[in-house]
């Protein structure tokens, strides 16, 4: 057992003392989503597997994108795939193109035009990403119970913490990675506007 802190420390549980949702909390939000990708890299090439944990065949459609960190699509390919009940199978493969300190691999998942599952793949540790300083523009809105925090940035960035102090309701989603010039929206249930940070 160890799922939450019982008082404030560092530690390896997913909810903080307060009942504050931790970035692996939110990270196996999506490790153990039912239908999912995931990227495995070797030396020189990398490697996509799809995954139906479900007892029935999924049609996905699977977008592939290689880019640079400041945006420049470096390539892309689509496929269509019907997944096995209970099945795992490699879908995909490429070689590694230019300089991993500087790229980034995006694989998104689509159901029925639905995002179902998406990763992203850095091919260095964190620490030796090139990553180029870039502003976040962010619009915070409150619709129909909800606060809404939309995000763009020109550059990637690397997870983003959307943050409300002293506010424990889990968001739609958090620590993720900011795409070049893709909004990401994020909601979350409040009763008003709160102020709201976001991190990078």
């Amino acid at each position: 057992w160890q799922y939450n802190d019982c008082w404030q420390a560092p530690s390896w549980a997913s909810v903080d003392y307060t009942g504050k949702w931790k970035a692996l909390q939110y990270a196996a939000r999506h490790f153990f989503e039912p239908v999912c990708v995931s990227v495995e890299e070797t030396k020189n090439d990398y490697k996509i597997y799809a995954m139906n944990d479900l007892g029935e065949e999924k049609n996905v459609k699977i977008l592939i994108k290689l880019s640079t960190l400041d945006g420049k699509v470096i390539s892309t390919n689509e496929l269509t795939k019907t997944l096995s009940p209970l099945s795992s199978e490699c879908i995909f493969g490429a070689d590694i193109k230019g300089n991993k300190k500087e790229i980034f691999l995006s694989v998104k998942m689509f159901c029925e035009d639905e995002l179902i599952s998406e990763r992203t793949k850095i091919f260095v540790p964190d620490r030796d990403l090139k990553l180029t300083a870039g502003t976040i523009k962010k619009s915070v809105s409150y619709e129909n119970g909800e606060i809404v925090i939309k995000m763009v940035s020109p550059v990637f960035c690397r997870s983003v913490m959307v943050d409300i102090p002293d506010f424990r309701t889990p968001f739609s989603d958090n620590y993720f990675d900011l795409l070049p010039n893709e909004e990401k929206v994020v909601t979350v249930k409040a009763d008003k506007l709160y102020d709201v940070t976001v991190k990078s």
